[in-house]
């Protein structure tokens, strides 16, 4: 008797550890990006890179900041206004400070850029001013309706083409000159008036006028 080998299953198994292991790799990589782009973690990260004399730490300070977000997603501006008022104060003490060091220099070129850098916060601090003011009294939407009153208008621009149709006072013209009376026209039915008529058939008592004496009497 001849034993029959039963056929290995090694290669199955080991494409499924790979496609098992290719997978959580992805989704580790997934998981991973959303942590590092979600807003909060990356206003962490940097508030924690600005604030390096202050312990902070990264999960508590992205949970804050997520709380933030949570309470102006209810339309409540209140942190938000704080944020642009400190912002304001902020500014107005590099101004402030900018100036005094620029009042202290004694070379042209120190004096002009440390008073450009000091106008630059002063301009900065207003445009966050009014950006508060903004946020704080929005601007209402105007929407004004405009009626047509010109009713159907038509413009023409360059030279009429050959082929429009006459205007008002040319329809006129035409028919005043089919209303004209030319019985008394020099010319009838294709004769000149000086020429001598002869009697027709139609109607043969008609003699044709004399030249001079006018027609003979019989």
């Amino acid at each position: 008797m001849t034993n029959k080998s039963k056929p290995s299953n090694k290669p199955a198994v080991e494409n499924t550890q790979i496609a098992v292991t290719a997978e959580s790799k992805a989704k580790t990589h997934r998981q991973a990006s959303e942590v590092c782009l979600a807003p909060e973690n990356m206003a962490a990260a940097t508030v924690m890179a600005y604030t390096p004399g202050i312990p902070l730490d990264f999960a508590e300070t992205a949970v804050v900041l997520r709380k933030h977000c949570d309470v102006l997603a209810k339309q409540d501006m209140r942190h938000a206004e704080d944020m642009l008022l400190n912002q304001a104060h902020a500014l107005q003490a590099m101004f402030c400070d900018l100036a005094r060091t620029a009042k202290k220099q004694s070379s042209l070129p120190q004096i002009q850029a440390l008073t450009v850098l000091a106008l630059k916060a002063q301009s900065q601090c207003r445009a966050t001013l009014q950006t508060l003011s903004d946020v704080k009294y929005p601007k209402q939407a105007t929407f004004i309706k405009q009626a047509n009153i010109a009713g159907q208008q038509q413009v023409n621009n360059g030279v009429q083409p050959n082929n429009t149709p006459p205007s008002r006072e040319e329809k006129m013209i035409q028919s005043n000159e089919l209303l004209k009376d030319t019985s008394h026209d020099t010319e009838i039915f294709g004769m000149d008036a000086g020429t001598a008529r002869t009697a027709s058939s139609t109607d043969p008592k008609l003699e044709a006028v004399g030249a001079l004496n006018g027609a003979k009497l019989g």
